[in-house]
């Protein structure tokens, strides 16, 4: 049962948990509710288990359509901030804007600001990205 998470499945159809009742532990970063996902999770598991639905997963996590996670991948259970509690972020091989700013629970927006750069653009590895 816990290989496969089938525990998910035991509640009544229908019925939405709140956070406090949630299976899941919540952890927090940057001052925002988060959990890290579980294999095969995708937004309609999350939403389902967590009572919070698939849009306002999809806004506080900035993705532009439904997807499933990486094992382990920062999901935001409210909205990220403006400002990351350490000033810099050196970037490397394989990281992007998207997951430096969902490692800190900030904006993309505001990486792309803060550095002057052009949004959707991905600044190379090695490159300092100002998060405050």
């Amino acid at each position: 049962i816990e290989t496969y998470s089938l525990q998910r499945f035991d509640e009544p159809a229908g019925v939405r948990p709140s956070m406090a009742e949630t299976r899941r532990e919540i952890l927090e970063n940057n001052g925002v509710k988060m959990v890290r996902s579980l294999p095969g999770d995708d937004l309609y598991t999350l939403s389902r288990d967590l009572g919070i639905s698939v849009r306002k997963l999809l806004r506080y996590n900035e993705l532009p359509r439904v997807t499933a996670f990486r094992p382990g991948q920062e999901v935001y259970l409210a909205g990220k901030r403006r400002k990351a509690e350490v000033t810099f972020h050196t970037l490397k091989s394989g990281e992007t804007v998207y997951s430096v700013a969902q490692f800190y629970g900030i904006k993309t927006k505001m990486i792309y600001r803060r550095n002057s750069l052009e949004p959707g653009s991905e600044p190379g590895p090695g490159m300092v990205l100002r998060l405050r």
